[in-house]
């Protein structure tokens, strides 16, 4: 299970991270030890990205920003190489960018650029592998101006290989 952490209350709006926890039977659930990042001084701890300042975007840094809504899933896709098995979407004000992973745990990026700038994405947004429709499909949030009000809106858009997408359908 992946899950949004706090590390301390009074840096709640700034310095979230995801974090990692698992279960064979779904209880009871253990946090392991993964010491990829310090967390209050510590480095035992099961965080897996981490925002590590008040900056929305730092380049280069998968953790700096993709934290607060980070939305991993396992890749069914027949065609995923072992490395790829899970991906992820995240981001927020500078956009929405898909991530990589070989074990669930050490993340990367599979390209820097952005695959969608124009949305709301402080929201969780969904992917997943469409086996019926054999794409990856998005779900995300997004707004809508209808007769001279705008509103919150959930888009939806397709892609064949996480990378390219479609214009979303809002």
């Amino acid at each position: 299970m992946y899950y949004r952490g706090l590390p301390h209350p009074e840096h709640r709006r700034y310095y979230n991270n995801a974090r990692y926890t698992e279960s064979q039977d779904r209880a009871p659930w253990t946090r392991p030890d993964i010491g990829k990042y310090e967390l209050n001084d510590k480095l035992a701890n099961n965080v897996i990205l981490k925002k590590e300042s008040d900056s929305n975007y730092v380049r280069g840094k998968v953790g700096e920003w993709v934290c607060h809504n980070f939305c991993p899933f396992v890749d069914d896709n027949p065609a995923t190489p072992p490395s790829h098995h899970y991906k992820a979407v995240g981001g927020t004000g500078p956009g929405l960018s898909v991530l990589f992973s070989a074990d669930g745990i050490h993340w990367d990026f599979i390209q820097e650029e952005k695959i969608f700038t124009d949305g709301a994405f402080y929201s969780l947004n969904v992917p997943f592998w469409s086996s019926v429709e054999e794409c990856y499909v998005l779900y995300f949030r997004s707004g809508k101006d209808v007769n001279d009000s705008s509103y919150r809106w959930i888009s939806r858009t397709t892609s064949p290989d996480f990378i390219n997408w479609n214009k979303p359908h809002r």
